[in-house]
């Protein structure tokens, strides 16, 4: 029954119409009531980028090695670790972005309630919508992340040129609304205290839309749309002492976190009040012709419901073959090279580069559900630093 649920398309998990009607129409209400809100238009820097260059030497960043982090699950992109939010959108850009999310034919669609084995304290208002931008469902967002400005922006703060990854992982929309039955801005949940009465993060314990977990590609960028402020619904990143360090949250529309989500632990709360949380994640990955580091453990379609099944696996496989032929294309054009030169033939060095293609195409296929059925969360996404294999000091 799971399995021919997430096939044909997770509808068991569908938006309830109450929500679709209340909650959901009153964004558009919103929206629509100013006079000079205007859907019809693509990203142009100059209106809507709220980012000045001198951000580059103002915001806060962290490195692995300032986060703790000397130990990971696999190989890092590079050393970066995270950012705190920087003004990245204007609020025109974010509402042109959420008019195209909420659409209640996109909704209807893309958009799937949470899964509880992935998140904790949720209910009806909790969800995620992805894939609709490449479908032509939002052409204002599609052209944001096309555009050559924001990766040049997220390529020197990252400290290496990236692009964007397949599109399910390309403003995949977490959502978190208020529930109109209770009264506004009513807290949720009563928060753990220490025994001095003072407020503590326990992961256990705390409401999340995405619970304790590593994405699947390379690097986060969290931009939000609406949230409270000094009420959660922050990112949390796990540092290396297993300590959490709750990024500040700046409730305002169009702030930016960047991540190396791939290697970083972190949890996307829920807001312990009665009051939207709304915020989107794109996928980063390097943009040379290497083996990127991106997986299906928390994206696949029977684990995240609003990953449609055909469209998503064709998306991630024509990913992947992409990404294989650039680097076989690569590799052949330095063979070339190199006997030209007179070089002799380093038959080590190919047999490990084919070994690696090999484990690529073997990893691309190996967390899907035909080929595994293995326990959610998996136990990776508890395990302490320290116990990981990968040695990343003096990258």
């Amino acid at each position: 029954m799971i399995c021919q649920d997430y096939l044909t398309g997770a509808h068991s998990m569908d938006i309830p119409q109450e929500t679709m009607d209340r909650e959901v129409q009153a964004i558009l209400d919103k929206i629509q009531a100013n006079p000079s809100f205007n859907p019809d238009q693509l990203f142009d820097p100059a209106k809507h980028l709220a980012w000045k260059d001198e951000y580059y030497d103002e915001i806060k960043k962290f490195t692995l090695q300032e986060l703790g982090i000397t130990k990971t699950h696999t190989k890092p992109i590079n050393n970066f670790g995270a950012t705190y939010p920087f003004p990245l959108l204007t609020e025109e850009a974010i509402d042109i972005m959420k008019w195209e999310a909420f659409q209640p034919k996109v909704v209807k669609k893309y958009a799937r309630l949470t899964n509880p084995d992935f998140s904790l304290k949720t209910n009806r208002h909790d969800f995620h919508i992805a894939g609709y931008p490449e479908e032509g469902h939002a052409p204002f967002t599609k052209s944001v992340y096309d555009h050559p400005r924001l990766k040049e922006i997220f390529s020197k703060l990252i400290g290496m040129e990236v692009t964007t990854t397949y599109g399910y992982d390309v403003n995949h929309v977490n959502v978190a609304l208020a529930d109109f039955d209770l009264p506004k801005d009513a807290p949720l949940y009563e928060p753990s205290k220490d025994e001095n009465g003072n407020t503590v993060f326990k992961a256990e314990e705390t409401g999340s839309i995405l619970g304790q977990h590593y994405d699947s590609t390379s690097i986060a960028c969290v931009v939000m749309w609406e949230c409270p402020q000094d009420k959660g619904g922050e990112t949390v990143i796990i540092t290396g002492d297993e300590k959490p360090l709750v990024i500040p949250n700046i409730a305002r529309p169009g702030y930016c976190t960047l991540l190396q989500a791939r290697v970083i632990r972190h949890i996307a709360t829920k807001p312990n009040t009665n009051s939207n949380r709304i915020a989107t994640v794109a996928g980063y990955y390097p943009a040379a012709p290497v083996l990127d580091n991106s997986c299906l453990t928390s994206v696949r379609p029977s684990i995240l419901p609003r990953s449609v099944h055909d469209e998503f696996y064709t998306e991630w496989f024509d990913f992947r073959f992409h990404q294989l032929e650039r680097v076989l294309a690569d590799k052949r054009k330095k063979l070339w090279q190199a006997y030209k030169q007179g070089k002799t033939f380093d038959q080590k060095d190919v047999i490990e580069f084919s070994k690696e293609c090999q484990e690529y195409l073997v990893e691309s296929w190996r967390e899907m559900e035909f080929a595994t059925n293995a326990p959610y969360p998996p136990p990776l996404f508890s395990k302490p630093y320290s116990e990981l294999s990968y040695n990343v000091e003096g990258n």
